[in-house]
């Protein structure tokens, strides 16, 4: 049986866009840190940033 798709808060979301935002760690070991794809990473950054 699959396993059920994780859905993320936005505070979650916020959380990891500030930090790729901020530029003190790479992708690579922030993702590894809240344990997601680097690829959501860079959405969770886009989502905040405004326009």
């Amino acid at each position: 049986m699959k396993a059920e798709r994780q859905r993320h808060q936005l505070a979650f979301k916020a959380e990891v866009g500030m930090e790729v935002l901020a530029g003190a760690m790479t992708v690579a070991e922030i993702a590894r840190e809240h344990q997601v794809h680097p690829a959501q990473t860079g959405w969770a950054a886009a989502d905040i940033q405004p326009d």
